[in-house]
C-alpha cells in the first residue's frame, strides 16, 4: 500500500491517467460490441421499450391535454394579457417538442424496424429541428414568465415608458 503522501501528491495524474483508462475500456468494449454484431442486451432493450416507448407516450399524452387546456384557458383572459400570452406561447412549444419527441423516441420502441424506413430516415432531419426549436423556446419562455411575475409581484406601479 503507498503512503498517504505520496497518494496525495499524484492524485491529479492519476485521476485523469484512470479516467483515460476508462474511457479507452469503454471505447475497446463498443467497439468490440460493434465488430461481434452484438448490440444492446436484452435488458437495455426492454428498458427503453418501457422508458421510452410507454411511459413518453402516456406522460406525452398528458402533456398535450394539458397544453391545449393552456392553451384554452389562457387564450380567452383578458385580464393580465402580457402574462396569458407568456403563457400561451410557452403551452405552443412544449405541445411542438411533445409532439416532435413521440415521433422520434416512441414510434421506434413500438415499430422496431420504424427507425429504419426511408420515411422515418427522410423525416428525422425536417423534424428535429423542430424538437430543438420547442425545447429552445420552452426555456426562454420560462426565463420570460419568471422575468414577467418578477415585476408584476415585487414593481407592480413600475410602468415602462414604451
Amino acid at each position: 500500500m503507498e503512503e498517504p503522501e505520496s497518494l496525495l501528491g499524484s492524485s491529479s495524474s492519476s485521476s485523469s491517467s484512470s479516467l483515460l483508462n476508462a474511457s479507452s475500456a469503454a471505447a475497446d468494449v463498443a467497439a468490440e460490441l460493434t465488430a461481434a454484431g452484438g448490440g444492446p442486451s436484452l435488458h437495455q432493450r426492454r428498458a427503453a421499450y418501457i422508458l421510452e416507448g410507454w411511459c413518453l407516450l402516456v406522460v406525452g399524452c398528458v402533456g398535450v391535454v394539458g397544453n391545449l387546456s393552456a392553451i384554452v384557458v389562457f387564450g380567452r383572459q383578458r385580464v393580465q394579457k402580457n402574462f396569458h400570452a407568456l403563457m400561451v406561447t410557452l403551452a405552443a412549444f412544449d405541445l411542438a417538442y411533445i409532439t416532435v419527441s413521440a415521433f422520434i423516441f416512441s414510434l421506434p420502441q413500438f415499430a422496431p424496424g420504424f427507425n429504419t424506413t426511408r420515411a422515418y430516415t427522410h423525416a428525422l432531419p425536417f423534424v428535429l429541428p423542430f424538437a430543438q426549436i420547442g425545447l429552445t423556446g420552452s426555456i426562454y419562455l420560462t426565463c420570460a414568465v419568471t422575468l414577467e411575475r418578477y415585476f408584476t409581484v415585487c414593481h407592480p406601479f413600475y410602468r415602462s415608458g414604451i
